[in-house]
């Protein structure tokens, strides 16, 4: 698959007509670099996971930034074994057309599992397909978007 480019995810925005802002900052690989690199509240960050679930092939997981999976939970909504549930490889990540570190929650024909806690919320900042920017955008477009599932997938429960 080619690389998924932020000009790419943009137009899907622009498209869908959602509205969004564009941070652009220094290059960003971790949630530590965006703690460190942004001015953001920290729940309001998301993280995008690409998991690998066998006999499945790919699923998408938007979690808050400094929250934990929890395989468990994510294994029983997919119906699935935790053994079955493996974090995507480098090369599988690129592979789907994504760029490490800037992962969007949206952007390619992908499963979509957005975990409960974005509802409560007006904005979430995600990764925009370029590690020097970031985009911000209500959760609940990136749910309609990405028709993505809602449930608890972290480790604990949010307030």
């Amino acid at each position: 698959m080619t690389k998924i480019s932020f000009e790419q995810l943009r137009a899907i925005l622009i498209d869908n007509a959602i509205a969004f802002e564009i941070m652009d900052h220094a290059p960003v690989f971790t949630m530590e670099d965006v703690v460190r690199e942004l001015d953001i509240p920290e729940n309001e960050m998301a993280k995008t996971l690409l998991m690998v679930i066998s006999g499945k092939g790919l699923c998408r997981v938007v979690i808050p930034g400094m929250a934990h999976l929890n395989l468990k939970k994510l294994a029983e909504v997919l119906s699935v074994t935790r053994k079955d549930i493996q974090l995507a490889s480098k090369e599988s990540v690129e592979e789907a057309g994504f760029t490490i570190g800037a992962i969007p929650p949206f952007g390619a024909e992908i499963p979509t599992y957005i975990d409960d806690s974005f509802l409560k919320q007006d904005i979430l900042y995600c990764g925009a397909g370029d590690n020097s920017k970031t985009f911000s955008l209500k959760p609940k477009d990136v749910i309609t978007l990405t028709k993505a599932f809602v449930v608890q997938i972290t480790e604990q429960p949010h307030n």
